[in-house]
């Protein structure tokens, strides 16, 4: 079919075959752009069966809308010949880059955790693959994984009734389109021809799993039948034995998902996600191989519950201290503050977050004076590095603060320079009421609501009242400011937005190496509209704590809306993610990743961000507004047209003036891009 044209699709080469159907490049002549057609030869297309398959194809892919999933753009007939245009993914199939050895630990997981997540989306749907196998799974060059070809997917039976499911024939691939699959990645269940759910994926992933972690099949055999008989009967070798140095945990997930009876496999993909996570070695990806630490909430043994702010200031003041040396990343305090309350196993916490450090701690106060009893302790051994007790009048308790950080920092870096001691001191408050009343604020802004923010606001005034030298207050203040602006919380934005300038430059000016003072001066400045200024601001907080995964994203998101290359500020936020992997205010990643990915021109990654975000906060009409961009860019005028109108049933008085004044300065490209997509998005 090379050099024919189908309907306004210009065929230029073949790719392949896949379920049901070849595979060609076409030019889409009316839009300009390549795609990738499944054209369903004429003599399958006279079969009622066959091509009811190819049309159920076409509706499956039409449901999934995840980046992981290749998407399809429409099903079409031209000249008797039925075909379904879909998004061209170029790069390589997984099985063509698998080694005899296997792939590099890291890559695994990278590839497993999103294959889990596309194969949830699409059993959340009620979509079951049947045909999951590395030839389906391409890797592109950026490294992104797609899953391709859901020609043998159907409907599972708890979404659609599939009369005699049960009773199929078990003839091995005898008669066409009954037994369906390819035999080295097929599920007991699915050789025997019986029912089948969503877990029959779950098989096929744990082959592909043992596969790229191996470098071999685990099971064997010269034909069909012995490998059908394999799959049956045989226990695979443990991965472990074939390449000692996986991490165990990544074994676990391959033999729970390779289990012979349905019932015994991990009950979801999403569970097969979580435990990937859970297997993630303790050294983060990202960070050049150095260990990262976490410091858990200290345990209140005042046996005052009021007391218990002053446990948890404590261990959020030494994150902030240690986050200051260079030499390891720290994780930051939202995801380590996720373990509050919690009795858990430290092993767990590590894998959870990704670390191979932990401290822990109690305070116990009585009268003037207090206790803190902290410990560093390695989760890969199970020993403790250091430990120390300190008695101290209460009006040490921050120089305290200072000398526990400092020996942590010693214990784990044996040539620490004194530029670097120099680097970690600044300003704390000499008022410890001050203090109590800003670490009582904190825990209302991660609630997000106008009562809550206000709540807030006033302890903070209160703070900076009795202690008007107190940096962090000034600059969380400011931030209070900026949010009651974009929310629309304020009945004089103009005079707010001068408010929040005031007080973060008051922050900067009481202390100059407070990272997030410089962080929250570059949020005003950039609502502000002073570009230029904010991404200097946003770069010196980086600089002094580039472990603060705030500046990190401040940064992100002045940096592409400013007409900067976005892949730069993706990586930033995918490094503030690592940083705080269990964050209760998660929404804001995908907000700055929503906009980026649009700047970048991947949408599809853009639209998936933008509904993560309203999932995450349903209430916040920008999720919306992302979604209308992402999906201008995908040519989906009906899913953009439908965001807007939830946008204005969010916001009824939601325009493009007032994105503009919300968004801040923006460089003319990013301005007339994204005007642009809301404006054919029915955004006036």
């Amino acid at each position: 079919m090379i050099g024919t044209t189908l309907s306004h699709y210009r065929i230029t080469a073949a790719i392949g075959a896949g379920g049901m159907g070849e595979v060609y490049r076409a030019t889409d002549t009316k839009l300009g752009r390549d795609v990738a057609l499944k054209v369903l030869p004429t003599e399958m297309a006279s079969s009622p069966e066959r091509l009811e398959r190819f049309q159920r194809e076409a509706k499956a892919l039409a449901a999934l809308d995840h980046p992981g999933i290749v998407g399809v753009y429409s099903v079409e007939e031209s000249g008797g010949v039925h075909f379904l245009t879909m998004q061209l993914v170029e790069g390589q199939s997984l099985d063509k880059l698998i080694p005899e050895s296997g792939l590099p630990v890291e890559q695994i997981l990278e590839i497993a955790t999103a294959l889990a997540e596309a194969l949830v989306t699409a059993h959340e749907k009620g979509i079951v693959h049947r045909d999951l196998k590395p030839a389906n799974v391409m890797v592109t060059k950026d490294g992104r994984v797609k899953v391709l070809d859901f020609g043998l997917a159907r409907m599972s039976e708890a979404h659609v009734e599939v009369p005699g499911a049960s009773e199929q024939p078990t003839e091995l691939l005898t008669q066409e389109g009954i037994v369906m699959g390819t035999v080295p990645y097929m599920s007991p269940e699915q050789i025997l021809g019986r029912a089948m759910d969503h877990r029959t994926d779950i098989f096929s992933l744990g082959i592909i799993l043992y596969e790229v972690a191996t470098g071999a099949r685990p099971f064997q055999g010269d034909t069909s039948a012995e490998l059908a008989a394999a799959i049956l009967r045989d226990t695979p070798r443990p991965p472990r034995d074939l390449r000692s140095a996986l991490p165990s945990g990544l074994a676990q997930v391959i033999d729970r998902c390779l289990q012979k009876e349905a019932a015994d496999r991990f009950p979801s993909a999403r569970e097969v996600r979580e435990a990937l996570v859970d297997a993630e070695t303790p050294t983060v990806p990202g960070f050049g191989g150095r260990p990262v630490l976490a410091v858990l909430p200290f345990e209140n043994r005042s046996g005052d519950p009021e007391q218990e702010y002053f446990a948890d200031g404590l261990a959020e003041d030494l994150i902030t201290r240690l986050s200051l040396w260079r030499a390891f990343p720290v994780i930051a305090r939202n995801s380590s503050f996720s373990y509050k309350g919690k009795n858990v196993d430290l092993k767990e916490v590590s894998a959870g977050l990704g670390v191979r450090y932990v401290v822990e701690g109690s305070v116990r106060k009585a009268g003037s004076r207090v206790r803190i009893v902290a410990q560093l302790v390695d989760t890969v051994t199970g020993q403790n590095v250091w430990a120390q007790t300190y008695d101290r009048e209460l009006t040490d308790v921050f120089a305290v603060q200072d000398e526990i950080s400092e020996e942590i920092a010693a214990s784990l870096v044996v040539d620490l320079q004194h530029a670097e001691h120099e680097q970690v001191q600044h300003r704390t408050p000499e008022s410890l009421e001050a203090w109590g009343l800003y670490q009582r604020a904190l825990g209302f802004f991660y609630r997000f609501t106008r009562e809550n923010f206000e709540e807030g606001q006033a302890l903070l005034e209160r703070a900076t009242e009795l202690e008007p030298q107190f940096s962090t207050a000034w600059a969380r203040l400011a931030e209070v400011r900026i949010w009651q602006v974009l929310h629309g919380w304020t009945e004089s934005p103009d005079e707010t937005i001068e408010l929040a300038l005031t007080h973060a430059r008051r922050a900067v000016d009481l202390d100059p190496r407070n990272p997030e003072a410089h962080a929250e001066l570059a949020f005003a400045l950039m609502t502000a509209g002073d570009a230029n200024a904010a991404i200097e601001e946003s770069r010196r907080g980086m600089e002094l704590n580039p472990s603060q995964p705030m500046a990190l994203l401040f940064h992100a998101y002045f940096w592409h809306m400013t007409g900067h290359p976005p892949e730069d500020s993706i990586e930033l936020v995918h490094r503030a993610m690592k940083l705080s992997p269990r964050d209760p205010t998660e929404w804001l990643f995908h907000d700055v990743l929503a906009g980026a990915y649009f700047n970048a021109g991947r949408f599809d990654e853009g639209l998936y961000a933008s509904r993560r975000l309203i999932a995450l906060w349903p209430e916040y009409y920008f999720g919306q507004l992302w979604c209308a961009m992402n999906a201008i860019g995908l040519g989906k005028l009906e899913v953009a047209q439908a965001a807007i109108r939830e946008a204005r049933e969010l916001v009824p008085e939601v325009s493009l003036e007032m994105v503009r004044r919300v968004l801040g300065a923006m460089g003319p490209d990013v301005d007339r891009r994204m005007m642009g997509a809301l404006q054919q998005a029915g955004l006036q």
